[in-house]
């Protein structure tokens, strides 16, 4: 639904990156009891999680001041920069609603950057999906959401690997309105009664729901949603959202967004083309009470303005992030970071702050540093929990390496004998990979996508052939010309 181009064709406003580092260095542990797979239905009777897809749309901002009229929450499962719209983190409009739905105690969940139907994307795609649309409501909030769902509620096997090595819930229901077939006033009945025919014969005493419907609907926005939330009081409902009807602690909806790498000067859009490179990358090192795991809450960072703080230097690089930690009855501590850096190679970076608000939490303020240093690739099945390291790094002008891409050194791949350990395998070169791909060398990490995706295919050929045995291919590196 991005519709500038047909996505792997020229120029498409999906290849839009946001501003500011990648997301993906932050730790993405798996906390609670909701699957990291995943799931239909509620757990709790008695409550409905109305979700809403596809927006932030012109007709949101009113939806959210309905919602709110009847003291009901939702969930709104946000996309970057679908039909058109211009990306949420730098169109005004996108900004302030997604900042009031925080605000409002609604839930901010992924639907990806830009509508793509995951499962036909390649490994380093996908990933960019769900890393882009991070970074966006980084840049909006200072948090990104543990909880997503699919476009065309489609996410193979291949998909809910990637999801579960990102820390995403995969959320589907078993409530479909069908709104978007039934978008005209003569047709919003089917909508409603699709609705009503789950709703009324329902008792709310041993019930629950989890419903689907698309905010970007003016019918949708101002016909069924209030038909929705009057049936839900009069059958003595409950409206929440996803992260409540799962029983799911609100600190585990969100991961706070620590500092980004030290290469925001080599990132790029269609239209700039930056000439330097830098050699660093930063890891972050936040304090928590009982754990390493960076999280954060919806109401952390809400905020109803921004500021951002613009810095060059010339030096060496570093980074100190400044953490407001605030510690909820269950005595579990989550973290919400903004961050100022400066790195080496003459690069400008921009960190985004913004205003937090809490009614319910008692702040206190920590200080921690992050280093700067380069560092090496390892290994990380797609199950795995552990932050996703920066890999790649461009040799010095006396190193030798193997496997060179550009600047950019690959390093070997595990060898493997079974399905999970090709996978393993392959998400190393993914990851070695990911950095080139932000970076000027950009043209040349084709190179390296084609070896990465030639082993990813190998892999799901042999799971397709249901064998507990998958024979290892040494990869072979194409020479750039």
């Amino acid at each position: 639904m991005s519709p500038l181009c047909q996505l792997g064709y020229g120029i498409c406003d999906a290849d839009t990156l946001p501003s500011g580092g990648t997301t993906e260095q932050v730790a993405r542990p798996h906390l609670g009891n909701v699957p990291y797979g995943d799931f239909y239905d509620c757990v709790r009777p008695g409550e409905v999680a109305l979700t809403f897809d596809d927006g932030p749309g012109v007709y949101t901002d009113a939806m959210v001041d309905l919602l709110n009229s009847y003291n009901a929450k939702a969930t709104f499962y946000i996309t970057g920069i679908n039909n058109g719209k211009g990306a949420i983190d730098t169109t005004t409009a996108w900004t302030n609603v997604i900042r009031k739905m925080n605000t409002n105690g609604h839930q901010i969940a992924s639907h990806t950057w830009s509508h793509a139907d995951l499962s036909t994307l390649t490994e380093s795609v996908r990933r960019g999906e769900m890393i882009k649309l991070e970074m966006a409501l980084r840049n909006i909030l200072g948090f990104f959401p543990t909880y997503m769902r699919p476009p065309y509620s489609s996410c193979n096997a291949a998909c809910v690997a990637t999801m579960s090595t990102l820390g995403y819930h995969i959320t589907y229901f078993n409530l479909d309105t069908d709104d978007y077939n039934q978008a005209t006033p003569e047709k919003i009945q089917v909508a409603i009664n699709n609705f009503d025919n789950a709703i009324n014969p329902s008792n709310p005493a041993n019930d629950k729901f989890l419903s689907i419907a698309h905010d970007i609907h003016q019918t949708t926005a101002q016909i069924l949603t209030e038909h929705m939330l009057k049936t839900l009081q009069q059958k003595g409902y409950k409206a929440v959202t996803v992260g409540e009807c799962m029983g799911d602690p609100k600190e585990n909806w969100y991961r706070a967004a620590g500092p980004g790498p030290s290469f925001t000067s080599e990132v790029v859009t269609p239209t700039s083309h930056p000439t330097t490179s830098t050699t660093s990358s930063t890891t972050s090192s936040t304090s928590s009470s009982s754990s390493s795991s960076s999280s954060s809450s919806s109401s952390s960072s809400s905020s109803s303005s921004s500021s951002s703080t613009t810095s060059t230097s010339t030096t060496s690089a570093s980074s100190t992030s400044t953490s407001s930690t605030y510690t909820s009855s269950t005595s579990t501590s989550y973290t919400s970071t903004s961050t100022t850096s400066s790195s080496s190679s003459s690069s400008t970076s921009s960190s985004s702050s913004s205003s937090s608000s809490s009614t319910t939490d008692s702040t206190t303020t920590t200080t921690s540093t992050s280093s700067t240093s380069s560092t090496s690739s390892t290994s990380n099945h797609p199950s795995t929990t552990t932050p996703l390291p920066t890999t790649s790094k461009p040799p010095s002008p006396t190193s030798t390496c193997a496997y060179l891409v550009g600047r950019w050194c690959a390093g070997p791949l595990p060898t493997y004998s079974n399905f999970d350990e090709c996978w393993a395998s392959t998400n190393k070169c993914w990851e070695q990979g990911r950095d080139c791909w932000l970076a000027t060398d950009s043209l040349n990490c084709r190179y390296l996508q084609s070896v990465c995706q030639a082993q990813e295919d190998h892999c799901l050929s042999c799971q397709g052939a249901s064998s507990t045995t998958c024979p290892y291919e040494t990869p072979v590196y194409p020479k750039p010309k």
